[in-house]
């Protein structure tokens, strides 16, 4: 599996845009075979960024992903509303485990 983290700095005075382009994106991206998970979200503070966790089957699968019209309609619209450097990290995954528990056991484990 490969897991590719992405965090791109957004102009403020776009943030609306940018946030219309990432859903776009993520719901064409979790529709393509070999895509495991597709996750767009934004952060919280005074730098606005789009954060993207994308998890595939395998590399073939993500470069699948970079040939797709959503995807490149995507990256034309960051072209728009990027401010800043965008940062990517890719890592290949080769035993992984869900783990799932609800709000009162994590408040437990603490």
């Amino acid at each position: 599996m490969l897991v590719v983290q992405t965090t791109i700095p957004v102009d403020e005075s776009q943030f609306e845009e940018a946030t219309t382009a990432a859903r776009r994106v993520a719901a064409a991206s979790r529709e393509e075979s070999g895509t495991l998970g597709y996750v767009a979200a934004t952060t919280v503070g005074d730098d606005p960024a789009l954060v993207f966790v994308e998890r595939y089957e395998d590399v073939d699968a993500a470069r699948s992903h970079q040939d797709t019209d959503h995807y490149a309609a995507f990256v034309d619209a960051v072209c728009e509303f990027a401010d800043g450097q965008t940062t990517t990290h890719q890592y290949e995954v080769a035993n992984h485990e869900a783990v799932t528990f609800t709000t009162a056991e994590l408040r437990d484990s603490i």
